[in-house]
């Protein structure tokens, strides 16, 4: 057997490395050209960082020269999730994506293996017969529970998906993660993972080689196809359970994902309703029309808002309101549960993440107790929603982990998740 010299070797680096596919911005930030971002040099703040929370490089070499050129930010303006850089910003859901710092798992292909033509193959076909089967049809696995609508959802999602090759890679890749919740063979679920990862990894690759932006044409493959990647992007986050804090991590990655992603796609909301997606964006599009203020108590919040009342001097106004408002985000959406079929429960409770405020999701950064006990009382409907396949155990593991993580000290304030758990 011949042997490839070490010289031959380097020259041929293993492609198993994953880098994301970009376009270089010569002038970018520091924090995009570390990511492999194109960054869009806008000042004080890209884009990318702005959406993702990020200290801009831009922002820390403002000198004098700059003053006269950039108006500097009010400092007493909060940011929420209704304001956040993206609302203002151009329709980019490239952007929305990059910035939430989401990449594809790791070990799956090089960037010049992912932006090859599309090909499919006998194995992709048996995908597709079981995203059509399983996940978009009626049963405990649908994605979209309505059987009389199912139908015409499906012909909606393969005709976009026909046409836009990243949104069927996408499709493709959330299937098989969901043969590997089936399978009882380890190696099984590993191969289907790995399947979900190259799939993932190759419609990136197309999507960011084609930047779209969302327009009245592709407005529902759009649609679609970011809310595929945010289901992708949380089944990713819920198997993830050997380390809490890196847990966390990535639940934080997840929900700067899911704020920019309905940023971005909301304004083409109008169109979509116009489809069969109808039933399905009517209770996100009802989100807009909330008002934390006139939210009526759910009752498995009140103690929490009263240890939050107690806590108001320790906590300042600002850490106190975005506790307060992310609690009564969730009494809403506790609320509209009771109002919708089982089937639907799971839905509403992921619209719990894109009311959260920015200073909320800074909170969960920090770790700070307040905000990871809120955390908790969300994963109760996790909890609740178990059977779900995307959630799985989660709600249990994020209700124990906080315990432990926090300690005896927070577990009145910890109450109703622990009461939960014993009683289910």
């Amino acid at each position: 057997m011949a042997r490839v010299s070490k010289q031959a070797r380097d020259a041929n680096p293993p492609s198993n490395t994953i880098r994301r596919p970009h376009r270089k911005s010569r002038n970018g930030c520091k924090q995009c050209k570390r990511r492999h971002m194109k960054c869009d040099e806008h000042r004080p703040t890209c884009v990318n960082c702005s959406t993702c929370d990020r200290e801009c490089s831009y922002s820390q070499r403002l000198g004098a020269n700059d003053a006269g050129m950039i108006p500097l930010a009010n400092s007493s303006q909060t940011p929420t999730a209704s304001d956040t850089p993206l609302s203002s910003s151009p329709a980019n859901l490239v952007a929305a994506i990059g910035a939430a710092g989401f990449y594809p798992a790791d070990g799956v292909e090089s960037e010049t293996e992912s932006l090859l033509p599309n090909v499919y193959n006998l194995g992709h076909l048996a995908l597709l017969h079981h995203l059509e089967s399983n996940l978009l049809n009626s049963g405990d696995a649908a994605l979209f529970p309505d059987a009389t609508k199912a139908g015409e959802i499906a012909k909606l999602i393969f005709k976009s998906a026909i046409t836009t090759p990243f949104l069927m890679d996408e499709l493709l890749a959330v299937a098989a993660l969901h043969l590997s919740t089936q399978a009882f063979d380890p190696a099984e679920k590993n191969q289907y993972l790995h399947q979900a990862a190259h799939l993932q990894t190759r419609a990136l690759g197309h999507f960011n080689a084609v930047q779209p932006r969302v327009s009245d044409e592709n407005c529902t493959a759009m649609f679609l196809f970011s809310s595929f990647l945010g289901l992708h992007t949380l089944f990713d986050t819920t198997i993830y359970q050997r380390d809490f804090t890196e847990f966390l991590d990535k639940l934080i990655q997840f929900i700067a994902l899911h704020r920019g992603i309905r940023t971005v796609t909301r304004q083409s909301w109008h169109i979509i309703n116009e489809t069969e997606m109808k039933h399905i964006i009517d209770p996100i599009s009802a989100l807009d029309q909330l008002d934390p203020q006139l939210t009526v108590s759910c009752g498995e919040c009140d103690e929490l808002l009263a240890h939050l009342a107690a806590s108001i001097e320790s906590l300042g106004p600002t850490s106190f309101n975005s506790c307060c408002e992310a609690v009564k985000s969730l009494q809403w959406v506790i609320r509209r549960r009771r109002g919708l079929p089982d089937e639907l429960h799971p839905h509403i409770t992921m619209a719990w993440p894109v009311l959260v405020s920015f200073d909320y999701l800074q909170m969960l950064k920090q770790r700070r107790p307040e905000a990871l006990v809120v955390l908790a009382h969300w994963a109760v409907l996790l909890y609740r929603d178990r059977g779900f396949w995307v959630f799985g155990d989660t709600g249990r593991f994020m209700i124990e982990s906080t315990s432990k993580y926090l300690g005896t000290y927070w577990q009145d304030w910890m109450a109703w998740p622990n009461d939960v758990l014993k009683s289910l």
